[in-house]
Protein backbone atom coordinates (compact mmCIF):
# COMPACT_ATOMS: atom_id res chain seq x y z
CA UNK A 1 0.00 0.00 0.00
CA UNK A 2 2.69 2.14 0.67
CA UNK A 3 4.09 2.29 -2.49
CA UNK A 4 0.80 2.52 -4.29
CA UNK A 5 0.82 5.91 -2.46
CA UNK A 6 4.06 6.81 -3.02
CA UNK A 7 4.30 5.98 -6.63
CA UNK A 8 0.96 8.21 -7.29
CA UNK A 9 2.97 11.01 -5.35
CA UNK A 10 -0.07 11.44 -2.21
CA UNK A 11 -2.04 11.85 -4.86
CA UNK A 12 -4.29 8.52 -4.43
CA UNK A 13 -7.75 8.32 -2.19
CA UNK A 14 -8.09 6.05 0.31
CA UNK A 15 -11.07 4.61 -1.77
CA UNK A 16 -8.81 3.85 -4.51
CA UNK A 17 -6.31 2.41 -2.50
CA UNK A 18 -9.31 -0.10 -0.63
CA UNK A 19 -10.43 -1.03 -3.82
CA UNK A 20 -7.28 -1.75 -5.85
CA UNK A 21 -6.24 -3.80 -2.47
CA UNK A 22 -9.98 -5.58 -1.99
CA UNK A 23 -9.62 -4.93 1.51
CA UNK A 24 -12.18 -2.77 3.10
CA UNK A 25 -11.44 0.90 3.83
CA UNK A 26 -12.27 0.36 7.63
CA UNK A 27 -9.69 -2.95 8.04
CA UNK A 28 -7.19 -1.11 5.55
CA UNK A 29 -6.99 2.08 7.72
CA UNK A 30 -6.37 0.03 10.67
CA UNK A 31 -4.08 -2.60 9.29
CA UNK A 32 -1.74 0.53 7.73
CA UNK A 33 -2.12 2.38 10.79
CA UNK A 34 -0.98 -0.50 13.08
CA UNK A 35 2.22 -1.34 10.41
CA UNK A 36 3.04 2.45 9.59
CA UNK A 37 2.22 4.22 12.60
CA UNK A 38 -0.22 6.35 10.72
CA UNK A 39 -3.61 6.64 8.58
CA UNK A 40 -2.76 6.43 5.12
CA UNK A 41 -4.13 9.84 4.88
CA UNK A 42 -2.05 11.02 6.74
CA UNK A 43 1.17 9.24 4.89
CA UNK A 44 -0.62 10.51 1.64
CA UNK A 45 -0.46 14.10 2.67
CA UNK A 46 3.63 13.90 4.09
CA UNK A 47 4.07 12.34 0.35
CA UNK A 48 2.34 14.83 -1.25
CA UNK A 49 4.12 17.53 1.02
CA UNK A 50 7.69 16.06 -0.16
CA UNK A 51 6.70 16.24 -3.45
CA UNK A 52 5.97 19.55 -3.46
CA UNK A 53 9.17 20.49 -1.70
CA UNK A 54 10.62 18.48 -4.71
CA UNK A 55 8.99 20.61 -7.20
CA UNK A 56 9.79 24.44 -5.41
CA UNK A 57 13.40 22.96 -5.21
CA UNK A 58 13.51 22.74 -8.96
CA UNK A 59 10.92 25.42 -10.30
CA UNK A 60 9.87 28.45 -9.44
CA UNK A 61 6.28 29.27 -6.86
CA UNK A 62 4.27 30.50 -10.11
CA UNK A 63 4.96 27.10 -11.83
CA UNK A 64 4.17 25.42 -8.45
CA UNK A 65 0.99 26.92 -8.03
CA UNK A 66 0.26 26.62 -12.08
CA UNK A 67 0.25 23.15 -11.02
CA UNK A 68 -1.86 22.75 -7.80
CA UNK A 69 -4.78 20.38 -9.07
CA UNK A 70 -2.55 18.02 -10.60
CA UNK A 71 -0.61 17.44 -6.82
CA UNK A 72 -4.08 16.67 -5.34
CA UNK A 73 -5.01 20.23 -3.92
CA UNK A 74 -8.51 21.68 -4.39
CA UNK A 75 -7.28 25.15 -4.85
CA UNK A 76 -4.95 27.31 -4.02
CA UNK A 77 -5.61 28.41 -0.15
CA UNK A 78 -6.35 24.56 0.75
CA UNK A 79 -2.71 23.93 -1.10
CA UNK A 80 -1.17 27.06 0.97
CA UNK A 81 -2.82 26.07 4.37
CA UNK A 82 -1.67 22.27 3.92
CA UNK A 83 1.91 23.47 3.25
CA UNK A 84 1.70 25.80 6.34
CA UNK A 85 0.55 23.40 8.50
CA UNK A 86 3.78 20.77 7.70
CA UNK A 87 6.31 23.67 7.36
CA UNK A 88 5.15 26.41 9.56
CA UNK A 89 5.75 28.77 6.36
CA UNK A 90 3.56 29.67 3.37
CA UNK A 91 5.36 28.40 0.11
CA UNK A 92 6.15 31.63 -0.80
CA UNK A 93 8.12 32.34 2.67
CA UNK A 94 9.65 29.36 1.96
CA UNK A 95 11.38 29.99 -1.68
CA UNK A 96 11.89 33.40 -0.68
CA UNK A 97 13.84 32.48 2.35
CA UNK A 98 16.29 30.91 -0.12
CA UNK A 99 15.41 27.34 0.99
CA UNK A 100 14.30 26.84 -2.91
CA UNK A 101 15.26 28.59 -6.20
CA UNK A 102 14.59 32.55 -6.57
CA UNK A 103 10.46 33.34 -6.30
CA UNK A 104 8.27 35.06 -9.29
CA UNK A 105 7.82 38.78 -7.44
Amino acid sequence: MTDQIISSRGTLHVNDLSRDTGYSSRYMIKAFERHIGASPKLFSRIVRFQHVLELLEMKDYKKTLEQIFELGYFDQNHFIKEFKEFSLTTPRQYVIKGTAGPAER
